[in-house]
């Protein structure tokens, strides 16, 4: 459901000539509570913690989503462009990355199925979007999202978010 009124949604503002809709997926920051500040706290207070390793996305950090953002509108692009870091991964390994980028022990993570960890809406396997439009745009390509995590991870510890 959650899907599908989001794309009602991109289809709607795609009738209107020159809007610009951008998909990203697995958004995080440093400055808001998100899927790693709640990885940090967890693996902090917890000796052990299980994260689902059968998922795959891109990681998306807010900050390098911003800039991307405001080169498109920069550049005048119009339609549906995806903009998320390079590189994919599971929510193990983003919370894997994020553990040791705090110093925190990483063997207190342990990855588990998707049937392991039941929610109350099903998640898709593979949700990875690629940003292969951008460069036709003359937009740069965002960094890998491992590389952009250390200011993501120490933006959450600064602000006493974990």
């Amino acid at each position: 459901a959650y899907g599908r009124s989001k794309r009602k949604g991109e289809l709607l503002a795609l009738q209107y000539p020159g809007s610009l809709v951008i998909r990203t997926s697995w958004l995080v920051s440093g400055t808001n509570p998100n899927f790693v500040a709640t990885m940090l706290r967890l693996a902090a207070s917890r000796d052990s913690l299980r994260v689902v390793d059968d998922q795959l996305g891109c990681p998306t950090v807010a900050a390098d989503l911003a800039e991307a953002s405001l080169r498109a509108l920069e550049v005048g692009a119009g339609g549906l462009v995806h903009l998320t870091n390079q590189g994919e991964t599971t929510w193990y390994g983003l919370a894997r990355r994020a553990v040791e980028l705090a110093g925190l022990d990483p063997s207190r993570l342990s990855p588990c199925t998707t049937d392991e960890y039941p929610l109350p809406a099903p998640r898709p396997a593979y949700s990875v979007l690629r940003s292969e439009r951008i460069e036709q745009l003359g937009i740069s390509q965002l960094p890998r999202w491992e590389d952009s995590m250390a200011s993501v991870v120490g933006g959450l510890i600064e602000r006493g978010l974990v």
